[in-house]
C-alpha cells in the first residue's frame, strides 16, 4: 500500500472553488506560499490521494466523487471562507468523522481562514511592509475617484446594501456589477449557456446584416453599461461573455475598462465583435 510522502508533504485540492479553479490552486495564487516555513507540493492531480498528507475540500463546491481509500494520518480539510446563510448542501452525504480539521472563517477554527484580517506586526514587519509618505501621496494623486464598491450580492442578509444607499447619500461611490435577485436564484451553468447562445446567435444575425440588438436584464455586464448611458439610450450589444468573464465580477483582458472609458472601437477590435450605430 502507497505510504504519504517522507519528502515533501503533499496538500491535494480535491474540488474546485465554485466554477472557477481548484481549491488549492486557488489557495496558493492568493497567498504568498515562498513565505511558508514549511515547503510543501501543491496538487491537483487526484491520482495522489494515497500519498497526500491532506486533502482539502471546498464546502460550497460540488464533488463527484469522494477517495475509495482513507489512510488513518491523513487530514481531511473542511475549507469554507463564506457564512453559512448561502452555503449548499453538497456534503450531507459524508460522515460526521469524515473530516478531522477545519479551515473556515470562524475563530474557533483549526486554522483561521477569513476574507482578511489585522494581524500585529510586533515590531517584526518587514521593511517593504511599511508605507511610506511618498508611496501614500503618489496612488492618492492617480485616484480619480473617492469611493468606489464592487457588490456581488445585493440582498443580503445583514442588509450591507441599505447602508451603502444611504453613504451614497453623502459621497459619491461608484458601483460596479450588481449581481441581481433574479440572477442569484437561476442555475448558473444553465444561465450563461443560455446567455453564450443568444450572443453566438447575434453574432450570425450583425454578419448576415439581419442584426437585431441584445439586452439581457439577468447579465450584469449588459445592466451596468446600460445604467451607464441612461434609460434613453438604446440597448447595447454586449459579446460573448464567456470570452470576457472567468465568473461573477472577475472582468478578464480590460473589456469594460475599454468600454467604459468610450474607447468603444478598441472594445470591440478587442471582442471581434460588430459596434452597434
Amino acid at each position: 500500500m502507497p505510504v504519504i510522502s517522507q519528502f515533501k508533504p503533499i496538500i491535494l485540492g480535491w474540488n474546485t472553488i465554485y466554477t472557477y479553479d481548484n481549491v488549492v490552486a486557488m489557495l496558493t495564487g492568493m497567498f504568498n506560499t515562498n513565505e511558508c516555513p514549511y515547503e510543501c507540493e501543491y496538487s491537483t492531480d487526484k491520482n495522489k490521494y494515497l500519498n497526500a498528507s491532506a486533502i482539502v475540500y471546498y464546502i460550497r463546491s460540488e464533488h463527484r466523487d469522494l477517495p475509495k481509500i482513507r489512510l488513518p494520518n491523513q487530514l481531511y480539510v473542511f475549507c469554507l471562507d463564506e457564512p453559512p446563510h448561502y452555503t449548499f448542501e453538497f456534503f450531507k452525504d459524508v460522515s460526521r468523522d469524515f473530516f478531522n480539521i477545519s479551515m473556515t472563517y470562524r475563530l474557533d477554527s483549526d486554522i483561521y481562514y477569513p476574507y482578511d484580517t489585522f494581524v500585529p506586526c510586533n515590531g517584526e514587519c518587514q521593511l517593504d511592509e511599511y508605507w511610506t509618505e511618498k508611496e501614500v501621496m503618489e496612488n492618492v494623486i492617480r485616484k480619480t475617484g473617492l469611493a468606489m464598491q464592487v457588490n456581488s450580492d445585493c440582498d443580503t442578509p445583514s442588509k450591507r446594501e441599505t447602508l451603502v444607499q444611504e453613504l451614497r447619500k453623502l459621497i459619491k461611490i461608484d458601483l460596479y456589477f450588481e449581481w441581481t435577485k433574479t440572477y442569484r436564484k437561476t442555475n448558473y451553468h444553465v444561465l450563461h449557456k443560455k446567455l453564450e447562445r443568444k450572443y453566438h446567435q447575434a453574432f450570425i444575425l450583425s454578419q448576415n446584416g439581419t442584426y437585431a440588438p441584445i439586452y439581457n436584464p439577468l447579465c450584469n455586464l449588459c445592466e451596468l453599461l446600460h445604467q451607464q448611458h441612461g434609460k434613453g439610450h438604446p440597448k447595447l450589444i454586449i459579446p460573448d461573455i464567456w470570452k470576457f468573464w472567468k465568473g461573477p465580477d472577475i472582468c478578464i483582458e480590460n473589456w469594460v475598462d475599454l468600454y467604459l472609458k468610450g474607447k468603444h472601437k478598441e472594445a470591440f477590435d478587442k471582442a471581434n465583435w460588430p459596434e452597434q450605430n
